[in-house]
């Protein structure tokens, strides 16, 4: 009984000290396999030919896009995959020297923490 608890008790630790479960661990393999699209207004990510992540934008006016929709699968919530398309976007916005008007809930959230997409909010300060 002691050597059973023992293996699962090392096999727990391994597990906990990599910083991850073994459904994010599902979520990263997903995540390495499948490359982020875009499309007009749109960032997304496809699995067996569905749709399963996007982040979309529209026009806002010279050199601005509105972020007004973010969508995740249940399936990949809480693997970082919304923050893989707002930083997809943000790079598109650097590119191509536009700033973002945060409308979408997620990406008003991320903004309003400051940071790394300070120079592509079109509300900083």
């Amino acid at each position: 009984m002691q050597l059973f608890l023992r293996r699962i008790s090392k096999e727990v630790n391994e597990s906990t000290s990599k910083g991850y479960t073994v459904k994010e661990e599902q979520r990263k393999g997903f995540l390495s396999m499948e490359p982020i699209k875009q499309a007009e207004g749109i960032f997304y990510m496809e699995k067996d030919g569905r749709r399963v992540a996007e982040i979309t934008y529209v026009p806002a006016g010279d050199k601005t896009i509105n972020a007004n929709h973010t969508y995740v699968a249940n399936e990949l919530r809480g693997g970082g995959v919304a923050e893989q398309l707002l930083d997809a976007l943000a790079d598109y916005a650097r590119e191509e020297n536009l700033k973002i008007i945060p409308s979408c809930s997620y990406v008003v959230a991320k903004f309003s923490r400051g940071g790394k997409y300070d120079d592509v909010n079109a509300l900083a300060k």
